[in-house]
């Protein structure tokens, strides 16, 4: 928030009273990504209103996320509250606590990182001619392949100016790698504020 502080004059000259702003609650996501639109066919009936306004009042909030929406909430909870929360990726609802994988769990299988979970590990950062390299410590086999899975970050991307040459991080993963075309490493697709990756 942004906001200032109320202030309001006060009865004794040259003091001022001060109230705290209110700070809303943060919202969890309960989607990763936006929510389909269902549309319309006809006007529903009374009895379908009455119904509908039923299950508002006892469903939870509904609110889609970016990945680091997802990610932020997901570090912010405990344990407990990550059991609690429900979160919904690629049309499956799940908890916070099982939609996200550790890679160091994943058995060296590439399959872990994928589009209906998210993937987080420790890796490392390299510094090379502008660009930095995020690469993981562990390596991952496709079946065929066996590497480590880098990400490439330019100055363009936002998390660019947070990284520095031997620095440690966890990586967070929500995406497809594919093999390069040297077998050297596992690369991601370009990231969207739904896919790809976050720190």
């Amino acid at each position: 928030m942004h906001e200032k502080e109320t202030t309001q004059a006060s009865a004794s000259s040259g003091k001022r009273s001060v109230f705290p702003v209110a700070t809303p609650p943060n919202i969890v996501p309960s989607h990763l990504g936006m929510i389909p639109v269902v549309s319309r066919r006809a006007m529903p009936t009374r009895a379908q209103m009455l119904a509908l306004a039923h299950q508002v009042r006892i469903s939870p909030v509904i609110h889609p996320g970016t990945l680091q929406e997802v990610v932020n909430a997901w570090r912010a909870m405990s344990v407990s509250e990550r059991h609690q929360y429900q979160l919904t990726i690629a049309n499956q609802k799940t908890s916070y606590f099982n939609a996200f994988t550790l890679l160091s769990q994943a058995g060296g299988s590439l399959s872990a990182v994928n589009n209906s979970s998210i993937a987080s590990g420790p890796a490392s950062v390299e510094a090379y001619e502008g660009v930095f390299f995020i690469k993981t410590f562990h390596k991952f086999t496709d079946g065929v392949n066996r590497a480590r899975i880098r990400v490439t970050v330019r100055s363009q991307d936002a998390c660019f100016a947070h990284l520095e040459h031997g620095q440690t991080l966890t990586l967070f993963l929500h995406t497809t790698p594919a093999i390069n075309s040297k077998g050297s490493f596992f690369e991601i697709p370009p990231s969207t504020p739904y896919s790809g990756f976050v720190i």
